[in-house]
């Protein structure tokens, strides 16, 4: 039978600088998983998906599930031993477990069927990692003798211990997916975190991290991002595989126990020994305690590969599940089909979060204050998407980022710019910038404007020219934008000697130009309805009939 623990609805606000996204996260619905039954769990490990789950019982069997802990199966094929930490591929096949006090076991089976590795000897084995493909293996000793970090490259057959750094009591270890990046941290002492980048052939004691006493740590796929706890104090991670590390003092100093990290490190969870679950979606800058979490005797907690899969067991108690809901992760990527007005914003979603965006869009405009939006409504989830604009100015930088909103919150993606393409001249007729002539040249061909000039063309405007879709384009059109520049209806109210923006003129008859159209239609007491029409083009002649 399951028991549903419904916590409450709280919703937080998170911000996540290092991706421009603001995320909400919700107090989540953890299920005690009874059939797994009341063991002293000690630790517990997840296929990248969340669906198949490994734990193992100090003292008693390997247990595994294929359903995301609803139910459990006993592997008594494992044999009762002092099971101490598991550890499993990424497709939930290989798995490898050690025993305090004994030797290290492989399943290639989903744990069905175990392997005694005899080479790896007979040790009080404390931690054990795996690479996503469960080829590379890396284990820990922390009492007793030969207290060495062994690595393995042929799935736990063959087992290669490292001496150069001495006998220290080595606890909680981590891998990234290929088995190339390792970070390991040292139990009960005061001592650095030691990392390798070539499998545990060498490593290097990382000071940056401080000399504190660890006790676990996790790693993203990529062994980039690197999250560790220190026992009755903060957490730390480290964005660069551990040569610098932030103390994040939102988790608060408490007495974790172990943490665990999404692929991609920027979803986190942490559990207290005799407290609460803590969850993280921004890299541990921020905490949410799952409030009716507390007072469980936590020992280990694992995660999917999109942090939303969460599975912890409790020591003399009941193995524990949920699946969180987040806000929608995507990225911004790169605008496609510029042209001088006219371009397309696009953007992916790389995560739902649990719930399908129901609106997405972007955002844009001529600095990250942006100011306009696109709205698409419906029912989204992951992949790419796009949205064609119009009425840009042309040549101009233009700043934008994506968007995404579910149940949650909404999330933004990362700011980037395009830039327009240059605007064109129409034949015979140009705009200088502004001149400010004290004695402006007498040409009966040229009309010289407040802030420019142009050659005359008398026969140009043949018909009435206004915003409409699809936009009116033309040499006429061009025309008329060069003479509302020439005349400062398009020029910004701050005009004058030492800084003007004189805009181009592009051809098309947008927005801007039925603006400019109203201000000339105002100026010269026409209707200012924005529209080019037989009374604002004899003005306009009129106007520039003079010399």
């Amino acid at each position: 039978m399951l028991k549903n623990f419904k916590l409450n609805s709280t919703i937080l606000l998170f911000a996540l600088f290092t991706t421009l996204f603001i995320p909400y996260l919700t107090n989540a619905d953890f299920t005690e998983q009874t059939l797994s039954g009341q063991r002293n769990w000690s630790s517990i490990a997840s296929s990248s998906d969340g669906t198949k789950l490994v734990a193992v019982v100090d003292g008693g069997y390997i247990y595994t599930s294929i359903n995301s802990g609803n139910t459990w199966t006993e592997q008594t094929l494992s044999g009762q031993r002092d099971w101490r930490s598991v550890a499993s591929s990424s497709d939930g096949t290989k798995l490898a477990a050690v025993v305090y006090g004994g030797y290290i076991y492989t399943s290639t089976d989903s744990g069905v069927t175990w392997v005694e590795q005899a080479d790896s000897g007979v040790r009080v084995w404390n931690s054990i990692a795996s690479s996503s493909n469960g080829n590379n293996l890396v284990a820990t000793v922390d009492i007793g003798g030969s207290k060495y970090i062994y690595t393995s490259t042929d799935s736990g057959v063959i087992w290669t211990p490292y001496t150069t750094l001495g006998e220290k009591a080595w606890g909680s270890v981590t891998s990234s997916s290929d088995g190339m990046k390792l970070a390991v941290i040292v139990l009960g002492v005061e001592d650095y975190i030691y990392t390798s980048t070539d499998s545990g052939d060498t490593w290097i004691e990382k000071t940056g991290s401080g000399a504190r006493i660890w006790n676990s740590i996790t790693s993203s796929s990529d062994g980039v991002q690197l999250a560790a706890t220190v026992y009755g104090g903060y957490i730390y991670t480290s964005s660069n595989s551990g040569n610098t590390w932030t103390e994040q003092t939102a988790s608060g100093q408490r007495n974790w126990r172990s943490i665990t990290s999404s692929s991609d490190g920027t979803k986190l969870a942490a559990v207290v020994n005799s407290g609460y679950i803590y969850t993280s979606e921004n890299s541990g800058v921020t905490w949410l305690q799952q409030s009716n979490t507390g007072g469980f005797g936590w020992s280990d907690i694992t995660s999917s590969a999109d942090g939303m899969k969460l599975a912890a067991t409790v020591s003399s108690g009941y193995i524990y599940t949920t699946t969180l809901t987040f806000s929608p992760s995507l990225n911004t990527t790169p605008a496609t089909n510029t042209e001088r007005s006219s371009t397309t914003l696009n953007g992916n979603i790389t995560s739902t979060g649990g719930a399908n965006p129901t609106i997405r869009g972007f955002n844009y405009g001529l600095d990250t204050n942006y100011g306009t939006n696109t709205i698409e409504n419906g029912s989204f989830s992951t992949g790419a998407y796009s949205s064609s604009i119009e009425d840009l100015d042309c040549n101009t930088t233009y700043h934008y980022r994506s968007y995404a909103t579910n149940t949650i919150g909404t999330s933004y993606g990362s700011d980037m710019t395009f830039t327009t393409e240059s605007c064109r001249s129409s034949s015979g007729s140009y705009i200088k910038p502004p001149v400010f002539m004290s004695t402006p040249t007498i040409d009966p061909n040229i009309y010289t404007g407040q802030y420019g000039y142009l050659i005359k063309k008398p026969n140009i405007f043949t018909r009435t020219l206004k915003f409409q879709t699809p936009r009116l384009v033309g040499a006429d059109v061009m025309y008329l934008q060069e003479f509302l520049n020439v005349e400062g209806y398009q020029l910004i109210p701050t005009l004058n000697q030492q800084t003007y923006k004189l805009p181009t003129a592009d051809g098309i008859f947008g927005l801007k130009t039925k603006e400019a159209v109203i201000l000339f239609q105002k100026a010269s007491n026409l209707v200012p309805d924005g529209i080019f029409g037989p009374k604002t083009k004899a003005k306009a002649e009129e106007v520039m009939a003079k010399i």
